[in-house]
């Protein structure tokens, strides 16, 4: 965990994050590649977002927001050196403007 509050894994770990993310009933919302460096900077590209599909349940659209990450995944890695992800506690966190509420 980052001082701001961005949780993220190396490349070999996030797979087995994404998985448990997804176990826990977490809605993964967005996947980003991360570059450290030594002087505490980093860059960061946004790979992937999920999007609320009409009529879609929360398991659902847990496990579409599991499969979209993984499948992100290999740009993610050529990208950057760890993997940012952000998820919400519940699907329901999201508000009607299509924005999420960090409900972690």
């Amino acid at each position: 965990m980052f001082a701001n509050g961005d949780v993220a894994w190396l490349n070999e770990h996030a797979d087995a994050a994404i998985n448990a993310i997804a176990d826990a009933q977490r809605l993964i919302v967005g996947l980003d590649a991360r570059t450290m460096f030594s002087d505490g900077g980093y860059t960061e590209t946004p790979i992937s977002a999920w999007t609320e599909a009409p009529n879609e349940g929360s398991d659902d659209a847990i496990e579409r927001a599991r499969g979209e990450a993984l499948d992100a995944l290999l740009l993610a890695k050529s990208e950057g050196t760890h993997v940012l992800l952000n998820w919400l506690k519940e699907r329901d966190a999201i508000r009607a403007d299509g924005c999420g509420e960090d409900v972690r």
